[in-house]
């Protein structure tokens, strides 16, 4: 976006140069937001422990059906036990 607009106020008039900056601006940040939301949203859709609760299916049916099988996570470690001060 920056060389586009580089290029343009090296090479063209400033009403020309504004009109650039704006396509360039609000339009094309815009896009690249509703690009990352998307792909943010399709990524979770796609994953085995989110896809079913963003599923068309609805929250209702994911959540009575028995949760996915994590055998493959590591359990989490155990907090240390504190011990007694003497």
């Amino acid at each position: 976006r920056g060389a586009v607009r580089l290029v343009a106020l090296a090479h063209v008039s400033v009403e020309a140069f504004i009109v650039i900056s704006f396509l360039t601006g609000l339009p094309f940040t815009a896009a690249i937001m509703a690009w990352s939301i998307w792909y943010g949203v399709r990524g979770f859709r796609r994953s085995a422990e989110w896809g079913p609760y963003l599923s068309s299916k609805g929250a209702s049916t994911a959540l009575s059906e028995p949760p996915p099988d994590n055998s493959g996570i590591a359990p989490a470690k155990p907090a240390l036990e504190q011990r007694p001060r003497e």
